[in-house]
């Protein structure tokens, strides 16, 4: 394993453990991913563990795109096609996360629309959340991997019915702040509806400058960088990845 793909590794372990933080950890349920940059296949985290208890490269494998673990020690979770079929599909797509948030996975439910009335919300972007509605059970096979991918089509994030979210990035750490705004937005959205609320959604044109804040660099950059240092000082000296510089 070359040294750039180890710090990439890293990186994404750093991301499931900031995700695990902020409302998506499920025990040892819930999966991150990488494209194998040379084409193989994915790079998963093994069964086992916890989101919050990935560490480094050593807790994810090689998974070709026939599902085969080609590299790496420990079992393999089923759902491997929810990543390996929306890559094929999506040249764009590196990273990529399948979890079941509380607030958000309440979402999947319900057929109701999805309106982005905080900042947090904004900032997934200006369109609808495709919903796969086929199943509610898991997806363990490839052709279901490509029912998914369907419903995703170019967008970033898909509900999955009385299940759970998938979300897939350019980048691990727009994969990160994706899913931490996502489940901050279904959280306000089921407290307002809650306490009966009356939501005012944004007029059209009046929040550019959030719509659209993931697709720039630097509030990524500045806020993923944000997340590594807090996690540093959650975990403290000692950990493995960026977390730790």
């Amino acid at each position: 394993m070359n040294e750039k793909l180890v710090e990439d590794l890293c990186e994404l372990a750093c991301a499931a453990r900031v995700l695990a933080v902020n409302g998506h950890e499920d025990m040892t349920l819930g999966h991150v991913a990488l494209r194998d940059p040379d084409g193989r296949g994915i790079w998963m985290k093994r069964r086992g563990l916890s989101l919050g208890e990935v560490r480094d490269q050593a807790d994810f494998l090689l998974v070709d795109w026939d599902g085969k673990v080609l590299e790496g020690e420990g079992n393999r979770h089923g759902e491997w096609p929810i990543h390996t079929e929306v890559m094929l599909a999506r040249p764009d797509i590196q990273a990529s996360l399948h979890s079941h948030p509380e607030y958000a996975t309440l979402l999947t439910a319900s057929e109701a629309a999805f309106p982005r009335f905080t900042q947090d919300g904004l900032r997934l972007g200006s369109g609808g959340v495709p919903r796969f509605t086929d199943t509610a059970d898991l997806l363990v096979d490839r052709e279901q991997g490509r029912q998914l991918a369907g419903k995703l089509g170019d967008a970033d994030i898909v509900f999955m019915k009385n299940h759970g979210t998938s979300i897939y990035a350019e980048t691990i750490a727009k994969l990160a702040l994706t899913g931490i705004f996502l489940e901050r937005a279904a959280r306000a959205l089921i407290r307002a509806k809650s306490a009966g609320l009356e939501l005012e959604v944004p007029a059209e044109g009046d929040a550019q400058k959030v719509i659209g804040s993931l697709e720039e660099a630097g509030f990524v950059a500045d806020n993923w960088n944000y997340l590594l240092r807090d996690l540093r000082r959650r975990e403290g000296p000692g950990m493995t990845g960026r977390a730790d510089r």
